[in-house]
């Protein structure tokens, strides 16, 4: 089974790419406050509020796997948080 990204049921990946960039960009310009804050705090927020977003946004076409996937991501971005906003 392969994946078509361009067929219509799908819709097109490019906005979903370019929303997930710009939710990225914002949660890291904390690192206007302290230029170290964009690839430590900013890189774990951008992960956590990635992987909390996606899921909301496709929740009817969610399966275990990717519910799994976002879990793990999440987990990952929050022990990344705690070790670098020390």
């Amino acid at each position: 089974m392969s994946l078509n990204w361009f067929e219509p049921e799908y819709g097109s990946v490019f906005p979903e790419i370019l929303f997930l960039t710009v939710l990225a960009l914002i949660i890291s310009s904390i690192g206007f406050y302290r230029v170290v804050y964009f690839i430590s705090i900013g890189y774990a927020l951008s992960i956590v509020a990635m992987a909390v977003i996606s899921p909301v946004r496709h929740f009817g076409s969610l399966n275990w796997t990717s519910a799994s996937q976002n879990i793990l991501l999440v987990l990952w971005g929050v022990r990344l948080l705690r070790w670098t906003g020390k």
